[in-house]
């Protein structure tokens, strides 16, 4: 997002793809918040000018529409579930380490 360059009240919203787009568009309806939607056809990018009013509430749609569509830090299960297991053993290791040397 940046500030809109004409009217500083106002900020942009950008995205890429037009399912990131269209799940803002529902989030902000829920909201009722008033915006406009632009289609910029030479960036191939999808525009969303929303009033600084509703600033709070666009950002807090903005986490979400990315929040929503994010892959996992840690895709493969496997991976993911043998790093816990391999943290949770050093400490404990280092606990019982501890134990010891008092």
């Amino acid at each position: 997002y940046f500030i809109h360059p004409t009217d500083n009240s106002y900020q942009v919203f950008v995205f890429k793809e037009d399912i990131y787009a269209d799940y803002f568009e529902d989030l902000l309806k829920g909201e009722t918040i008033e915006y406009e939607r632009h289609l910029d056809d030479a960036e191939n990018e999808i525009l969303f000018g929303i009033h600084k009013k509703y600033q709070k509430q666009a950002m807090h749609s903005n986490f979400l529409t990315h929040a929503k569509f994010r892959r996992p830090f840690i895709g493969n299960r496997l991976v993911k579930y043998s790093l816990l297991i391999i943290t949770f053993g050093i400490i404990i290791f280092a606990f019982v380490g501890y134990l010891r040397t008092r």
